[in-house]
């Protein structure tokens, strides 16, 4: 059974690499380039990813591909944070011109 864990805004930097790193110990077989890419979420950011992927890089050797969102120096993509508005502002005028419903201005 993996780690439980509990985070909160309260917790220091300090406490929250030691949460990041052994969430990565105890789910390091469930992650991975060919299983599942962990991305950040609420509570989260580059800096918790790359705790993240070095972590891994302990266990697994080096792997850039097994978290998104980390820090570019580490290989992330400079525009990741705008890429999720402009896929759903995509989708949006997809769908519009599709089934002929015009968007507000």
């Amino acid at each position: 059974m993996a780690p439980k864990a509990t985070a909160t805004p309260a917790n220091s930097r300090r406490e929250l690499e030691q949460l990041a790193r052994r969430f990565t110990q105890g789910f390091h077989r469930e992650i991975g380039p060919n299983l599942d890419i962990p991305a950040p979420a609420l509570g989260t950011n580059p800096q918790t990813m790359a705790w993240i992927e070095v972590e891994y890089g302990k266990i697994y050797s080096h792997s850039r591909a097994v978290v998104t969102g980390k820090p570019i120096a580490l290989g992330g993509s400079v525009e990741r944070i705008e890429a999720v508005g402009r896929g759903i502002g995509t989708l949006l005028e997809m769908w519009s011109e599709h089934d002929g419903v015009p968007l507000a201005a």
